[in-house]
């Protein structure tokens, strides 16, 4: 596994585990927190993406 799967999958785990977090131990509404924690992430895991491309690319 390189590291830019390692890296989506642990954005994945962080982030399905914050939600999951915010939502039922610190009993938080879905909301704007929520939306930007998503957000984040998918512009994380994008960039890792677009890194393992520009990688293979290269090689």
């Amino acid at each position: 596994m390189n590291k830019y799967n390692k890296n989506i999958l642990a954005i994945t785990l962080i982030t399905i585990f914050s939600l999951i977090l915010m939502i039922t131990w610190l009993d938080l509404v879905f909301g704007y927190a929520q939306i930007l924690l998503i957000i984040g992430a998918a512009y994380a895991v994008y960039l890792n993406v677009k890194g393992f491309k520009e990688e293979q690319r290269e090689a």
